[in-house]
């Protein structure tokens, strides 16, 4: 059994189904539990204390984070 880390954004509940280090940005992918076709992804900032997850800034990060995402795991796809 895989145990998943689950995320409430807003009233939402997310399943976290990887995190991707690149460059200076921890990306996180995450699932709706209610809907799963809903995907999103969020950046992980963690400054002192406090940690929670930031939108990205452009369609060039979705880009940029979706593609290292779609690398890793090219044999599941």
């Amino acid at each position: 059994m895989v145990d998943y880390d689950v995320v409430l954004i807003g009233d939402k509940k997310y399943i976290e189904i990887d995190r991707i280090d690149v460059d200076s940005n921890t990306f996180v992918y995450l699932v709706e539990i209610e809907e799963s076709n809903h995907f999103v992804i969020r950046k992980y900032v963690k400054i002192g204390d406090k940690e929670y997850f930031d939108g990205l800034e452009n369609d060039k990060e979705y880009d940029i984070a979706l593609s290292h995402f779609l690398k890793k795991h090219k044999n599941l796809i």
